[in-house]
C-alpha cells in the first residue's frame, strides 16, 4: 500500500473489504462498519518498483471489530457482529516522484484484498443458529501525506450456508511508519519497513 510518510499515530482508516466474486442478486445487501488495526510489512520503503506487502499481526494486533446487517443472497435478513482477525495482502507503489529530499514519499497507492475472520452471524433462514462469518474485499488505497482514501467494491460476507454481497465501501486510513523510517535521499530506502495502521470502513456509500 503506498503508505503515509512520517509518524503520527494512525487513527482513521478505511479498508472496505470485498473479494471479486460472481455478481450477486440485486436484493442482497451489506450495510455496516468495520474498525480494524494491523501492522503493515513493506519489503522496501520507498521503492522505485511495485512490490507486494501484507498487513498482519505485529506492533498492533491484526484485529477487526465489525457490526452489520442486510439481506442475504436468498432474501433472508441477517446480522453480523464480533471481534475478529484482520489480514490484508496488496501490491504497493511508494516511489519518490523524483525528489531526493530526506523525507518519505509524499504520495502512495496500493491495491489488494482484505479479510476479516471470526465474526458471528445470525440469519432469519436459520433463526436458532449462529454461524461463523468471514468478510472479504478488494480495495484501492490512495494516500496523500499521512492519510489515505480507500475505496472497495464487491463486499462479500460468508456464513455457510448463507452469503451476502455488497456494492461499494469507502473509508479513510492513517498510517505511521515505525523507526527507522525510509526516505527519498540517496541510500535512504529501508528494507522490511513496518508501519502501524488503524482503519474504519463504512458500507455502503
Amino acid at each position: 500500500m503506498r503508505f503515509p510518510r512520517v509518524m503520527a499515530v494512525v487513527t482513521t482508516a478505511a479498508a472496505g473489504m470485498a473479494l471479486a466474486l460472481p455478481a450477486a442478486p440485486a436484493s442482497a445487501t451489506v450495510t455496516g462498519a468495520v474498525v480494524y488495526s494491523c501492522t503493515a510489512n513493506l519489503p522496501t520503503f520507498p521503492s522505485a518498483t511495485l512490490l507486494n506487502g501484507t498487513c498482519t499481526n505485529g506492533t498492533l494486533p491484526a484485529e477487526a471489530l465489525g457490526v452489520g446487517a442486510g439481506v442475504d443472497d436468498t432474501g433472508n435478513a441477517y446480522a453480523v457482529t464480533g471481534l475478529g482477525n484482520f489480514s490484508a495482502a496488496f501490491t504497493y507503489d511508494e516511489n519518490c516522484g523524483g525528489t531526493t529530499e530526506p523525507v518519505p514519499p509524499a504520495e502512495g497507492t496500493a491495491s489488494g484484498t482484505a479479510t476479516v475472520t471470526g465474526l458471528t452471524a445470525t440469519d432469519s433462514g436459520a433463526p436458532l443458529a449462529t454461524e461463523a462469518a468471514t468478510l472479504t474485499t478488494d480495495f484501492n488505497w490512495m494516500r496523500v501525506g499521512s492519510f489515505a482514501l480507500i475505496l472497495s467494491a464487491n463486499v462479500v460476507v460468508t456464513f455457510p450456508p448463507f452469503k451476502a454481497h455488497g456494492t461499494i465501501d469507502a473509508g479513510l486510513a492513517a498510517f505511521a511508519p515505525l523507526p527507522p523510517v525510509g526516505n527519498c535521499s540517496p541510500g535512504g530506502a529501508v528494507n522490511n519497513q513496518q508501519a502501524v495502521v488503524v482503519g474504519l470502513d463504512v458500507a455502503p456509500v
